[in-house]
């Protein structure tokens, strides 16, 4: 007790302490990752014109945005689409948000309530939703629309979905908004777009004049490039004059790395179709006590779903096929009785055992009736009560039924939510298996004429009588143990010791190069890696060596071991990190050499030219000193093509701009150094009318400008992305 007292009585201390050693972990943590405080990286996603975006509120706008996409497309384990997918949408959501915002705030662009509301129900989803359209015009019908809304706000605050769909609601039509108020900006600077008379004149001279023209080139590809001596100081000077041609957007890495498939062995698989091939041999265990207890085989269990339930990776099927519409392996079982096993046989890297469980006669087709109980959000719906409401009412109906089936038809007719069966007391007449909705097919064909119950599908809760059966076909249901292929513990640990050994070695350009080839693997490049790169060439999906490669702390040079996906080891090599405003000249040497080696052959080939001019008074003379010929061609401005020279531009705007006649001065293009006469000049017909030139030019910029409105805006909105941190 006295212990206590004095630890009571010391109580303030303690806190006081505990306190500064949560604080001094804290900073530690933060301090050795290399964040500061002061900066707020540790917690920050990015900035987006100075404004931090936090990690929690990003992480929970993608959070939201996954459910929506589980709940539309029903991949639940997200097999299709990953969270940086999701990141990605977001971030641009935000950007887009944060910078059409202001900007549209500080012009004083807004989207008044009437224009709001014109352009929700214009939207395209909106007008084809069947729960907008008047069941007797078929057309979208206002009051279903504003009745709606006013639904979804009334009830916002009844329980956690009413909530949700409320906000999802708010977000569409922030979206709209938001989209509305841009186009508006955009179809203000599209207005603003004016092209004058002059540059509809020009634009007819450009497209309908012709050169024709005599020339002779000095190519720069017929200079050998052991004719020019390139030196460092020539690559470095071009390198510092031209450096804006490698600005870099964003950080870069590059990575050597390797790859050893984990892929179940001979030895795997055998063991496995062993363990399938004991389950058809009655065995015994010997338990503690010295008793021995026998297990049955899978031809003796009598519960077919518990004996697969123990021993399969993938779950019993209780469904009953139609011989007819067994195919490939499965054709085996028709015509076999309970007990038939067949197996183990190997499908799509899964080794099965299947037996014949049970043989059931099953109808062609079915008369049924049914009465549709729907609720909001079901397919087709304009009901607005809850599932939980539509249960209720559903199982009440039932009970009710079941007691007084004369009361079908009229209950039919007046509750039913499928109205085209509504008028017919819910009678559906003759269907064949397909025709119906899966769970509502079940329950016709696998049921007696007579049955009567509840199912619940895609479009709502349904009570089915079933009227009548025709026809009979033999029907199987199959038990099936299925085990996939998967590399077992020896299997990985003998992939790992390859990887490990390939790592070993990996500092060492050549060493690396000649144990990656004798463990039967090769070593792949991959340049230009960007921060929020996803999937890297050879490798599919994998922000895991990204993130790596990123890290703060990373060096030239650091190897890792890393597992993709689980289906392989991949070692993996840094070899370059490029983190500033252009990239270096070690990354861009080869380049560059190619542009110094390019502009020496022009000036070349430009004093060839200049000393076979001197004292000739035509091309031939030219041509004869060069040992070329003379080149005819017919010159447009549109195009960059000169025959018999190539792709260059330049020389075809230079050519264009000539009078005619003879011109000895040579010239730079970028292909060659010539020297031309302007043989003729085709006249062009010039009525003073250049409406169809200047609206073609408009139209022609038109897309340009839209598409680079929103590019510049970024560019001055001082946008920091730092996601690659987190995602």
């Amino acid at each position: 007790m006295a212990t206590l007292e004095k630890i009571r009585k010391r109580s303030g201390l303690l806190i006081i302490m505990v306190g500064l050693a949560l604080v001094v972990l804290i900073l530690t943590d933060l301090l050795s990752s290399g964040n500061s405080l002061l900066r707020g990286d540790a917690v920050n996603v990015g900035k987006i014109n100075r404004e931090a975006i936090d990690v929690m509120t990003f992480n929970s706008l993608v959070d939201e945005r996954i459910e929506i996409y589980k709940q539309q497309s029903g991949d639940y384990s997200l097999q299709n689409a990953s969270r940086k997918d999701f990141a990605d949408v977001i971030w641009d959501e935000l950007i887009r948000e944060k910078v059409w915002g202001s900007y549209m705030q500080k012009l004083g662009i807004v989207v008044t309530p009437e224009e709001l509301y014109q352009r929700l129900k214009s939207d395209p989803n909106i007008q084809q939703a069947p729960v907008f359209k008047d069941q007797m015009t078929g057309m979208f019908s206002d009051a279903l629309f504003q009745n709606y809304i006013q639904q979804l706000q009334d009830n916002q605050n009844n329980d956690q979905e009413s909530r949700e769909r409320w906000r999802q609601w708010l977000n569409f039509e922030k979206a709209i908004r938001e989209q509305t108020a841009q186009q508006k900006y955009i179809k203000a600077v599209e207005l603003a777009i004016y092209v004058p008379k002059a540059f509809g004149k020009m634009e007819l001279y450009n497209n309908n004049q012709y050169f024709n023209v005599e020339l002779v080139a000095k190519t720069y590809e017929s200079i050998p490039d052991s004719a020019v001596v390139v030196k460092d100081s020539d690559i470095n000077a071009w390198y510092r004059k031209n450096k804006q041609k490698f600005k870099l957007e964003e950080p870069i890495r590059s990575i050597l790395y390797a790859s050893f498939s984990v892929t179940p062995s001979a030895e795997d698989e055998e063991n496995v179709r062993k363990e399938l091939i004991s389950y058809t041999i009655p065995s015994e265990k010997v338990n503690p006590d010295g008793t021995i207890e026998p297990i049955e085989s899978f031809l003796e269990a009598e519960d077919d779903s518990a004996y697969v339930a123990t021993r399969s990776d993938v779950p019993f099927k209780r469904e009953f096929i139609r011989e007819s519409q067994l195919k490939d392996q499965d054709t085996i079982f028709k015509g076999k009785n309970p007990g038939f096993i067949h197996g183990p046989y190997l499908v799509d890297n899964e080794y099965k055992l299947t037996k014949v469980s049970k043989v059931k006669f099953l109808p062609d087709s079915v008369n049924a009736r049914h009465i549709l109980i729907s609720f909001a959000g079901a397919q087709g719906s304009q009901s607005t009560r809850q599932p939980m409401e539509a249960k209720e009412m559903a199982d009440s109906l039932l009970a009710y039924l079941k007691e007084n089936r004369n009361q079908f038809d009229s209950l039919a007719r007046t509750l039913s939510d499928d109205k085209g069966s509504a008028v017919e007391g819910g009678n559906l007449n003759w269907f064949g298996p397909d025709k119906m909705v899966k769970p509502f097919s079940e329950f016709c064909f696998t049921n007696n004429k007579g049955e009567i119950g509840l199912v619940l599908s895609e479009f709502g809760f349904h009570i089915i009588e079933i009227l009548d059966q025709k026809g009979s076909e033999r029907a199987l249901q199959l038990a099936t143990i299925v085990r996939e292929l998967q590399p077992s513990e020896k299997t990985l640990e003998e992939v790992y010791a390859k990887a490990s050994r390939l790592a070993s070695v990996a500092s060492d350009p050549l060493k690396f190069e000649q144990e990656a080839a004798a463990l039967g693997t090769v070593i792949r490049p991959v340049n230009d890696i960007t921060p929020m790169q996803e999937f890297i060439v050879g490798l599919g999906r994998n922000r895991d060596i990204v993130r790596w490669a990123f890290n703060e702390d990373r060096k030239v040079g650091d190897i890792d071991i890393n597992t993709s996906e689980g289906k392989s080891y991949v070692v993996v090599k840094l070899t370059q990190i490029e983190d500033g405003k252009y990239r270096s000249l070690e990354s861009v040497k080869d380049q560059v050499k190619e542009a110094v080696l390019k502009e020496k052959k022009a000036k070349m080939a430009l004093k060839e030219l200049e000393d076979a001019v001197k004292g000739a008074s035509d091309l031939k003379t030219i041509a004869d000193k060069l040992k070329v010929g003379v080149t005819n061609a017919r010159v447009n401005f549109t195009s960059n093509i000169i025959p018999g020279i190539g792709n260059d531009p330049k020389a075809v705007g230079y050519i264009c701009g000539l009078q005619a006649g003879l011109n000895l001065k040579p010239y730079e293009g970028e292909v060659a150094a010539i020297v031309v006469n302007v043989k003729s000049i085709e006249p062009v017909s010039d009525t003073g009318e250049y409406d169809n030139y200047t609206k073609g030019l408009e139209n022609a910029v038109k897309p340009f400008v839209r598409s680079q409105i929103f590019e510049s805006l970024k560019k001055s909105a001082n946008i920091v992305d730092q996601r690659y941190r987190f995602f």
